[in-house]
C-alpha cells in the first residue's frame, strides 16, 4: 500500500467519527429545544432561531406575527357575528379586542376589505386580506359620526389609533375587549374611546 492510500485509510474513520459526533450533538440539542418549547410550534420555531444565532428581535417576530394573525381572525369573526345579530344599539361581543397586535402591525381598512400589515423599517407587507363590509362610522359619547375610508389603524403604547383619509384621528381604549358597536340604524361602527368610557351598554 503506498503512502497516499495509507493516509486515505486513516482519514476515512476519522471523518465518519466526526460526522457521527455532529449528528449526535444535533439530536441532543434538538430534543432539548423541543422540551424547552413545551411542544408549541411557535416555541419550537423560536428556539431553533435562537440556536441558529438569530437575535431575540428576529426570534420574537415569529411569535408576534402568529399572535397578530390570531387576533385578526378573531376580529373578523366578531364582526361577522355582530352583523348577523338582530340586536341594535349595542356593543358587539368582544374577544381580545386589539390586544394581541404590536407596533410592527397595522390594519388597513377600506369600505369592503381589511388588511393585516407587517410594518417594519419603512416597508409594508400584507400578511392577510379579508373581504368585509367595514365600518364607515364611529361612536362618540352621544352620537355617531362618519369616517372616510381608506383608514389605517396603528398600535401605539397609548393604545390603538385610527386615522381616516381626511386625517381624522380616533382613539380606542387601551386594553378594551370591544372594538365594534352596532348603531340604531343597524350599521356597525368603531367603538372608540369616548363612548367606551361610559359604562352602561347592551351587548349584541
Amino acid at each position: 500500500m503506498n503512502k497516499k492510500a495509507q493516509q486515505h485509510a486513516l482519514e476515512t474513520p476519522a471523518k465518519i467519527f466526526l460526522i457521527g459526533l455532529v449528528l449526535v450533538l444535533l439530536i441532543v440539542v434538538g430534543l432539548d429545544l423541543l422540551k424547552k418549547a413545551s411542544g408549541s410550534p411557535i416555541g419550537i420555531f423560536d428556539s431553533w432561531l435562537e440556536a441558529l444565532g438569530f437575535g431575540k428581535e428576529e426570534k420574537d417576530l415569529t411569535t408576534l406575527n402568529e399572535q397578530a394573525q390570531e387576533n385578526f381572525n378573531l376580529l373578523v369573526q366578531e364582526h361577522n357575528t355582530c352583523s348577523a345579530s338582530q340586536n341594535k344599539d349595542c356593543k358587539c361581543q368582544g374577544g381580545i379586542g386589539f390586544n394581541s397586535f404590536s407596533n410592527i402591525h397595522a390594519l388597513q381598512v377600506n369600505d369592503n376589505e381589511i388588511r393585516l400589515l407587517i410594518v417594519k423599517d419603512g416597508n409594508e407587507l400584507t400578511k392577510d386580506l379579508r373581504a368585509l363590509n367595514m365600518p364607515k362610522c364611529y361612536t362618540t359619547r352621544t352620537s355617531f359620526n362618519t369616517i372616510k375610508n381608506p383608514s389605517m389603524i396603528t398600535f401605539t403604547e397609548d393604545g390603538p389609533v385610527l386615522e381616516d383619509s381626511n386625517g381624522k384621528d380616533l382613539e380606542f381604549r387601551k386594553g378594551s375587549f370591544f372594538v365594534f358597536y352596532k348603531n340604531p340604524s343597524n350599521e356597525i361602527c368603531w367603538f372608540t374611546k369616548d363612548k367606551s368610557l361610559l359604562t352602561q351598554f347592551n351587548t349584541c
